[in-house]
């Protein structure tokens, strides 16, 4: 046919009237798709209409959009376009060229030959593919079928190859429309939600753009930013490095990048991005002042640390898991006679004797399979020279936290290892004098002794007074050989281990040997010695026995008087107990040293050690040591009378103990 019925027309004519309203009315592709479908399903001759897309990921063709009876028959069928006998119907071919295909037979027609069995069992004895193009893009294809043969007259295919067109049209115009829509979002969210400061000039420095953030650190609102000039806004930026960078940005086209301070009221520092575009500049700024101080203070502990590094007596390292050197400090260095730079590159085995390096390679081995840190004391030989190290090896990270290598801090001890091993020998000669003392020397001054007795009967009075001077000092040695061991017994083993001792027993003992050893001197206690146990060990019975007679043999007076006291103190913990005797007393200048190595006492005959014995097994108890005035520290009324009278005679030793 040439030309169309008055009926065709009309029904072609309100077609394509109802989908020019959809397209004036519809905001979206789905919206638009399925008005086309309904304004032909609605339309006799016509019973059903979909369009179909291409899926590129299944390469077949789906439904976007339906209208009409028969979404059961697109459930029924596929439009694979891989399949050969599928691919030369009339949706394939439609998509694939771009022109309408026709089906005016579907009973006959061999294309339609995969899908007749359901269309005819639907009633479809005609249908039309028409692509829906714009230039060369096809958007997909409008199917529409009737349910009589022959339902598409000439004229009126092309009318729909036409509105075939017109929709695709619509369909980029929408699609366009969408995207720019899109962007234009994506544009507004990115601007307002980075947490740059952002904003932007056009080619003649007016301001186009100014976000929230700029807003935040100016304050100075978008309203009365936009439209000035950036100059004119913003006076204190002409002069600066940021107009050198935005003219340079402007002029040559060229990204800028730098970092500013900017000075009070806002004291802050900043880093900006200049980005030039056809338009003018776009300008981001992040402040920066929380990176920059964390910049000075990484400065500062770098600096700290080579400091530490550089001045440390110890040797610090680091080795790859090659084991090569790939830092060590000038201690480390000095060890090999070398310098960093020239020990740096070399492994272990150009550095040690074979034995070493190999011993080495295995702590390293362990470190690297263990991933912990060890600390070992090994022997090296450097040179064929016998070196003691602490070794203290620990992993080294990367930032993924895999293991590169590991970190050394070794200590030369050679020096300390000797100087141990000179104390021991000294300590194991101590123990030998100790023994010594203890009994081949006083067991020699109790000879003295045992004949200075039986040879009195046979001296005369002036042999007598020569005799009595020898007894008197073979005493005073064999009392030396007690203060002597005691020390020596301090100084061979000077860690105590305190334990629970009974205190009156000790005491009781001790003032019992001094009265029996001294039976011209008088040893009284004031009141009652407490029944409480404190933190010491059997060496305390030398400190009340060197406190004792200390008492009795450094008095001037013709009668010795001693008195014992000991006082409990709950709050504190502890017991003090009091040696005081009516003596000269200790003057005050000497009181400070009375109590060190070697020290005497006024008009003293003595070696000085029995005070600095008490003084060292009494702090090893964790307790203390003093002297006090004889008024002060004794009792009133067990005062000596002439104390008493003089308020000023004697001294009193104060000795401290923590209680168990």
């Amino acid at each position: 046919m040439s030309s169309l019925g008055d009926d065709t027309r009309l029904r072609i004519d309100g077609v394509i009237r109802r989908v020019h309203e959809a397209l004036v009315e519809v905001k979206t592709r789905d919206e638009l798709e399925a008005a086309v479908c309904r304004a032909f399903a609605d339309s006799e001759p016509y019973v059903f209409a979909w369009i179909g897309v291409h899926d590129t990921d299944t390469n077949v063709v789906v439904p976007s959009a339906i209208a009409g009876a028969g979404q059961e028959y697109l459930d029924e069928i596929s439009i694979a376009l891989d399949d050969s006998a599928e691919a030369n119907g009339p949706t394939a071919v439609a998509l694939r060229t771009g022109t309408t295909q026709i089906m005016q037979r579907i009973r006959d027609d061999p294309d339609y030959e995969p899908w007749r069995e359901q269309a005819l069992a639907r009633g479809f004895e005609s249908s039309a593919a028409i692509p829906l193009v714009e230039g060369h893009r096809t958007y997909g294809v409008l199917n529409v079928y009737s349910g009589r043969p022959e339902a598409f007259e000439a004229s009126e295919q092309t009318l729909l190859a036409e509105l075939g067109a017109t929709i695709g049209t619509a369909i980029g115009g929408i699609l366009a429309r969408e995207d720019l829509e899109a962007q234009k979002r994506q544009y507004e969210q990115l601007t307002e939600r980075i947490s740059d400061a952002y904003y932007a000039v056009d080619s003649e420095w007016e301001i186009t753009y100014w976000n929230d953030q700029m807003a935040d650190r100016t304050d100075v609102s978008a309203a009365d930013a936009l439209g000035e000039r950036l100059w004119t806004a913003f006076p204190e930026i002409v002069g600066t490095d940021a107009e050198s960078n935005y003219r340079a940005a402007m002029e040559t086209n060229e990204p800028q990048s730098f970092e500013m301070y900017v000075e009070a009221p806002f004291d802050y520092w900043v880093e900006v991005d200049v980005h030039p575009d056809d338009d003018g500049l776009s300008i981001f700024s992040r402040e920066i002042t929380e990176r920059k101080q964390r910049e000075r203070e990484l400065t500062e502990a770098k600096r700290r640390l080579d400091a530490i590094v550089h001045n440390t007596s110890e040797a610090i390292y680091i080795k790859n898991r090659e084991s090569e050197y790939i830092f060590i400090n000038e201690v480390g260095a000095d060890i090999f006679d070398e310098t960093p730079e020239t020990v740096v590159g070399k492994t272990d085995d150009e550095l040690f004797d074979t034995e070493s390096a190999d011993a080495i390679r295995a702590d390293d081995r362990h470190v690297f399979e263990s991933g912990t840190g060890e600390t070992w004391e090994r022997v090296r030989y450097v040179d064929g020279t016998e070196h003691v190290f602490i070794d203290n090896k620990f992993p080294y990270r990367d930032q993924s936290g895999e293991i590169i290598g590991l970190v050394g801090v070794s200590r030369d001890i050679t020096e300390r290892k000797a100087y141990e091993q000179q104390l021991e020998e000294q300590r194991d000669g101590l123990d030998l004098l100790n023994k010594v003392v203890r009994h081949d020397i006083r067991n020699n001054l109790q000879v003295v002794l045992g004949y200075g007795d039986l040879l009195g009967p046979h001296v005369d009075a002036d042999g007598n007074e020569h005799l009595t001077k020898i007894l008197n000092n073979a005493e005073s040695a064999v009392e030396l050989t007690h203060t002597a061991a005691d020390l020596a017994e301090v100084m061979v083993h000077p860690d105590r281990d305190p334990t629970r001792v009974c205190l009156d027993d000790i005491l009781q003992t001790q003032i019992t040997e001094v009265r029996e050893t001294f039976d011209d001197a008088t040893v009284a206690v004031a009141g009652s010695l407490p029944a409480v146990e404190v933190l010491a060990d059997d060496m305390l019975s030398s400190v009340f026995r060197n406190l004792l007679k200390n008492a009795v043999q450094h008095n001037d007076k013709d009668v010795p008087e001693v008195t014992v006291s000991a006082a409990v103190d709950d709050d504190a913990g502890a017991v003090t107990v009091r040696v005081a005797d009516n003596g000269p007393g200790v003057p005050e200048d000497l009181r400070p040293s009375i109590f060190g190595k070697g020290e005497k006492g006024l008009d003293s005959e003595g070696t000085g050690v029995g005070l600095y014995l008490v003084r060292t097994l009494v702090e090893a108890y964790g307790g203390d040591v003093w002297i006090e005035d004889e008024t002060a520290g004794r009792p009133a009324d067990t005062r000596t009378a002439s104390a008493a009278a003089t308020d000023a005679e004697g001294a009193v030793f104060a000795v401290e103990l923590p209680i168990a």
